[in-house]
């Protein structure tokens, strides 16, 4: 199933240094406490990706990646300030100042969005901890990063460890089946002096591969599995797309595995100083935990425990407040500034701020809603179309139809899509595409009715998910909403109304009905993921299977009117 896609953003590397140091010169501004701390996280975090950036810039598949003079210094420079984020934490917050920025080569970079900090709750500060345990110390321990985000990361562990500047590695090829090829020189490199290798990631993910790949570039070069260490985010192993060989792997290498953070009392830490009142209870909402608060059982829809982003409930004396993950970073940034934005429009609960990388919210206390009429989703709709987007570009018409074709042959098979082919008219639909910063999430179980108004929940950034859709034309808010609303014809009448979709503009009915065949065909290839996390049989699966069911009902009832 096609789902999945990669934000990047292309800009010239003295743009990205410029931006670094002014985000230095806020920071040494700033007052001690939680803010600087995440101020100073974040400039880490977008140097690594600057770091990871002119790294890409000089890997080549057919060579391997080689480590120059530019990649030492900024590997150097980021343990530096690793050092300076440690201190920080073991401080309580007491300020640190991170050393001079170094010169950034000239031309063009690629800069990554580092998943774990963008969408699943990973903090550097959670390998702080499990590198203080290892019992490797020294230049005899050689740390490597895997791009993107070990660029960051593996700084930390270095810095913790005392070692030698990290080095980081590009894994490559198909998903499922990563590889890392080094230059021979720098192979040379990085096994010189080497006692203990520490590979240094997120994940694994759904195989476990790009781990795999750099135990299988040591050990094919003599270094025992005893000497290799694995450092993932979770201790959860690889996932169900792992090949034998990348299993067999994983059960010869150690592995040590970042903390779970932050917990509870961190959290209630940081949220009681924003709000400048003592939490009394956390829940955690995380993984569907909102659903036994919103809904009942019986309605409780599917969820992915992969995607479904950190939210914890803090209870004080003056009410609740919501925190959900948001990311570190640039991203995280963006998407406070979109809080601001709909929170001064009343079209979410109020805005509380910001506590290092959760945005807090108030708790508005009510079940969500079975359903919206047309109207209040269109006036939303339309008054969001103004919001900036969280990333550059999203996916062309030409990739959405590839995306549905591909679920679609997989979920209802070949002749439903030799059916739907014909359907998809890109170029008629790329000469009218508008993108724009859409909500992606118009389902009945994002809206609360607070006693006077609807507000949109979780309207923050599923338009900048980790997954190939970015921002896009309008219509597929019009078509999600209307499929997921059970909108009949007139009433999607009333809300192309009131998204501005009729009147003095033309209703623009080949991207209404592009996006009307690829919005369910994009919700089935997620469920279908989804669904394959659950063993069979089991009340999540079985709330997948509904799912899915409707999603397929929709593309064949679709496929068969845009047919006749």
């Amino acid at each position: 199933m096609m789902i999945y896609g990669d934000h990047v953003e292309t800009i010239s590397a003295a743009v990205a240094l410029n931006r670094l140091r002014a985000r230095r010169e806020a920071l040494c501004a700033m007052a001690s406490g939680l803010s600087r701390h995440a101020a100073l996280v974040n400039l880490h975090i977008e140097a690594g990706r600057l770091a990871q950036g002119l790294a890409d810039r000089s890997f080549d598949p057919c060579v391997g990646d080689r480590f120059d003079s530019a990649n030492e210094t900024w590997m150097t420079w980021l343990v530096d300030t690793a050092r300076a984020v440690i201190r920080s934490w073991e401080g309580a917050f007491a300020p640190q100042t991170p050393p001079p920025l170094p010169d950034s080569p000239s031309g063009v970079v690629s800069l990554k969005t580092p998943e774990g900090y963008a969408y699943y709750g990973l903090f550097p500060e959670a390998y702080i901890g499990p590198a203080q345990r290892l019992d490797a110390r020294g230049a005899g321990v050689r740390v490597i990063g895997l791009r993107s985000i070990g660029a960051s990361l593996a700084p930390i562990v270095a810095a913790v460890l005392q070692a030698p500047p990290p080095l980081t590695l590009r894994p490559f090829g198909p998903p499922f089946e990563r590889r890392v090829r080094v230059e021979a020189a720098a192979m040379d490199r990085l096994l010189k002096g080497g006692h203990t290798f520490i590979v240094v990631d997120e994940g694994p993910g759904l195989s476990g591969s790009s781990f795999a790949a750099v135990a299988r570039l040591l050990m094919d070069r003599g270094v025992s599995a005893s000497r290799i260490l694995f450092m993932p985010s979770h201790a959860g192993g690889p996932g169900a797309a792992a090949t034998p060989q990348t299993r067999a792997v994983w059960r010869r290498i150690r592995t040590c595995p970042a903390d779970i953070f932050p917990d509870d009392g961190t959290a209630a830490r940081w949220f009681g100083e924003l709000l400048e009142q003592p939490v009394q209870e956390m829940i955690d909402l995380s993984a569907g935990g909102w659903r036994k608060l919103r809904l009942p059982e019986r309605r409780w829809p599917g969820v992915d425990p992969r995607t479904d982003r950190r939210k914890l409930l803090a209870r004080t004396c003056s009410g609740g407040f919501v925190a959900r993950f948001a990311g570190l970073g640039l991203c995280g940034e963006l998407k406070l500034d979109r809080a601001r934005r709909l929170s001064s429009a009343g079209l979410v609960p109020p805005l509380a701020g910001m506590a290092h990388g959760f945005i807090v919210q108030a708790w508005i206390d009510a079940p969500f809603v079975s359903r919206v009429a047309p109207e209040q989703v269109g006036a939303y709709l339309r008054q969001r179309r103004n919001l900036p987007p969280l990333t550059a570009k999203g996916a062309e018409p030409a990739t959405l139809a590839a995306m549905a074709l591909a679920n679609v042959e997989q979920g209802l098979g070949t002749p439903a899509r030799k059916r739907m082919e014909p359907l998809l008219r890109v170029a008629e639909v790329k000469a009218d595409w508008r993108p724009c910063a859409i909500d992606a999430a118009c389902q009945p179980w994002k809206w609360l009715w607070n006693g006077c108004a609807f507000l949109k929940a979780d309207a923050l950034d599923h338009d900048a998910d980790h997954d190939l859709l970015g921002p896009l034309d309008p219509a597929w808010d019009i078509a999600g909403a209307g499929l997921e609303m059970g909108y009949d014809a007139v009433e999607m009448g009333r809300l192309l109304g009131a998204a501005g979709f009729s009147g003095p503009s033309p209703p623009r009915d080949a991207a209404l009905g592009f996006c009307l065949l690829c919005y369910p065909a994009f919700r089935l290839g997620a469920s279908h993921l989804a669904q394959s996390r659950f063993p069979a049989g089991s009340d999540e699966w079985r709330r997948h299977e509904q799912d899915l069911a409707r999603h397929e009902g929709d593309l064949l009832r679709l496929i068969a009117a845009a047919g006749a």
